[in-house]
């Protein structure tokens, strides 16, 4: 074995130690926020790099307020996946404070050990963190987010969550998540119930996303959460019912396989703008009704932008001179005209033959 060898970073510059050693002495004598300052504009991987070889970066370093890794931050194809990966991570990690951190991002593929990102969290995941993105992309090895890494001081600062290909369990004993404004959970393994668990505890929520969460059968969005504007359903395909009880819920995106929500009067009193999309691998049943979102109409009088998108691999047309019982007519007594006079921009996308 080499024993020249040594961490990922110390082997990018081994080339450069001899320039960094002649740089000390023609470096100015600059203030310390302006050399924080510098350091925070090179690239991730870069800077971690250089507090391997410089006392004064790796202060920088400890201190560096965005810890964002992925492929692109990490580059080298090697230490995105595998074992590699963890060895890199660590490298890097161990060397910040996890004082200061403002964002941390993990989207990472194949971990090889959960409890590797269960370190990294509790030391970059610190009081005074206002975004979080988790995404531990795996087939092998599924991720439990525990609870236990939203401490009180990462209640209170955090803002943003995002969390995929992981389970999330919430619990009574959370705790209020005061500054939380966006949620976005994809392919996590999460119920309605668990849902209305975390609801309860933020209260502040601005904006819902939820994205191929296949436990969810029924969602219920309660009035307390009154700052809530925007929700976003896509590929959940197991959710039936969609209660939303929020009160300034203003836009609406679902995108799923058939749907059919009637709905009361009552249901989105302040919605002003609905996106709809529907499709499907084959052609649509004869008997589907597509007139069905007609009921949304219904439930939002103060919808001012209806989207709604059909599309379809193959598409079957029906002919005029045969049974036309499964045409659906469209009852003028029945119809809400008023509500797309009070639109002011009705878009309605026609079915696509995409195959």
């Amino acid at each position: 074995m080499d024993k020249r060898k040594g961490s990922p970073c110390q082997q990018g510059y081994l080339e450069s130690s001899q320039a960094g050693k002649m740089m000390r002495y023609s470096i100015p004598n600059l203030p310390e926020d302006i050399w924080r300052h510098i350091h925070s504009l090179v690239p991730l991987r870069d800077a971690a790099c250089a507090s391997c070889v410089s006392r004064a970066f790796l202060h920088s370093w400890r201190c560096r307020p965005n810890l964002i890794f992925n492929r692109h931050t990490l580059r080298s194809k090697a230490h995105v996946s595998g074992a590699n990966l963890s060895h890199t991570l660590d490298c890097i990690l161990r060397r910040h404070s996890g004082v200061g951190v403002k964002t941390l991002q993990l989207v990472l593929k194949d971990i090889a050990n959960n409890g590797d990102l269960d370190s990294w969290l509790q030391v970059a995941a610190a009081p005074g963190i206002e975004e979080l993105i988790l995404m531990p992309i795996s087939e092998m090895i599924k991720y439990n987010f525990l609870c236990s890494h939203l401490l009180e001081g990462v209640r209170n600062s955090i803002r943003l969550l995002t969390l995929g290909y992981c389970a999330f369990r919430p619990t009574p004993e959370l705790g209020p998540l005061r500054s939380l404004t966006s949620l976005c959970l994809d392919t996590v393994g999460i119920t309605g119930y668990d849902l209305e668990c975390f609801f309860s505890h933020s209260r502040a929520l601005e904006r819902l996303v939820l994205m191929d969460c296949q436990e969810i059968i029924c969602l219920k969005i309660p009035c307390e959460l009154q700052q809530l504007s925007s929700l976003r359903v896509c590929g959940c395909w197991r959710l039936k019912v969609i209660e939303s009880k929020a009160p300034n819920l203003s836009n609406l995106a679902i995108i799923g396989k058939d749907v059919h929500t009637p709905m009361l009067p009552t249901k989105f009193m302040y919605l002003k703008q609905l996106t709809i999309s529907i499709t499907s691998g084959l052609t649509f049943s004869p008997s589907y009704d597509y007139f069905s979102v007609v009921s949304f109409l219904d439930a939002s009088p103060s919808l001012e932008i209806l989207v709604l998108d059909v599309s379809q691999q193959r598409m079957g047309h029906a002919s005029v001179f045969e049974d036309s019982s499964s045409l659906r007519q469209i009852d003028e007594s029945n119809y809400c005209c008023h509500k797309t006079q009070e639109c002011e921009d009705l878009r309605v996308y026609r079915c696509k033959k995409l195959g």
